[in-house]
C-alpha cells in the first residue's frame, strides 16, 4: 500500500489534481499508523511471551544516547523547540540493548516533542551515574542519590535517563495507568496507539530497571533507571 500510494504521490504515473493529492496524503499517513500499530502488537505478544530476549553489549552510555538524540533532532527543529542533551560525567559503561534502549528512549523523546507546544516549549534529556539501593526488595526507586552525593561510601550502580518536557502535563490519575495497554490520554493526538509507553515500560523490566512519571499540573519528567551489569 504504502509502495503504490508513493508511485501515485511522486506523479510518476500521472499528474494528480490538489484533492486526489490530500486524499493519497491521509491514506498514506494512515497506513503508517497501521504498520506501526501492526508493529507494537507484534513485540507485545513477543515480550508476553517471554520469546523477545536482549541481545547484551557493554555501551557507552553517552554515545548510544547521543545517537538516539540526535535522530529526534529535526522534529523538534521543525517545531523551534528548545532541544538539549545533558551527558553523563565520564564514560559510563552499561550492559543493554542497544535496539532496545532506542526503543524506550525514543518513545519518550518523541511523545515530549508531540506534547510540547510550538515556538515556546523545551525538551531536555539528562544522563545521570547514581545509586540506586534495591534492598527493599520493591521496584521502589528510593533511595536514590546523584552520584556526587555518596552516602556512606555507596559508589553508583546504575544509570538514570530523564527526559523533561515544559508541555501540558499528565494528571495524576493516568501517572500509573499511561504503562498499561491501550491506554491514551484524553484529547490526545490521533495516531497513537497505546501501547508505546507500556512496552517500554516491559523493555525497561527486562533489564531489570524501573520507569515512572513525574507531572505536577504543568510539564513532565520521564524517568528510566538501568542497573549496572552487576546488576543484571
Amino acid at each position: 500500500m504504502l509502495g503504490c500510494t508513493q508511485l501515485l504521490r511522486d506523479g510518476r504515473i500521472g499528474a494528480l489534481n490538489e484533492k486526489q493529492q490530500e486524499l493519497l496524503d491521509d491514506l498514506s499517513n494512515n497506513t503508517i499508523r497501521l504498520q506501526r500499530f501492526i508493529g507494537d502488537l507484534l513485540l507485545l505478544g513477543t515480550l508476553e511471551a517471554g520469546k523477545d530476549r536482549l541481545n547484551l553489549e557493554i555501551c557507552d552510555l553517552n554515545d548510544q544516547m547521543q545517537e538516539i538524540f540526535n535522530y529526534w533532532a529535526p522534529m523538534a527543529r521543525k517545531k523551534s523547540l528548545q532541544y538539549e542533551l545533558i551527558p553523563a560525567e565520564g564514560s559510563p559503561l552499561i550492559n543493554l540493548d542497544p535496539l532496545k534502549l532506542q526503543h524506550i528512549v525514543s518513545n519518550l523523546i518523541e511523545n515530549a516533542i508531540k506534547y510540547t507546544s510550538r515556538g515556546e516549549g523545551r525538551v531536555t534529556v539528562t544522563l545521570t551515574r547514581c545509586f540506586w539501593d534495591r534492598r527493599t526488595g520493591s521496584q521502589s526507586v528510593l533511595p536514590l542519590f546523584p552520584l556526587e552525593r555518596r552516602v556512606n561510601k555507596k559508589v553508583e550502580n546504575a544509570v538514570r535517563i530523564d527526559v523533561e518536557d515544559n508541555g501540558r502535563g499528565i494528571p495524576p490519575e493516568y501517572q500509573e495507568e499511561i504503562f498499561k495497554e491501550f491506554v491514551r490520554l484524553p484529547d490526545s493526538p490521533a495516531g497513537g496507539t497505546g501501547l508505546g509507553l507500556a512496552i517500554a515500560r516491559r523493555l525497561v523490566e527486562a533489564h531489570k530497571g524501573a520507569i515512572w512519571v513525574e507531572s505536577a499540573g504543568h510539564g513532565s519528567k520521564f524517568s528510566v533507571l538501568i542497573p549496572h551489569r552487576r546488576q543484571l
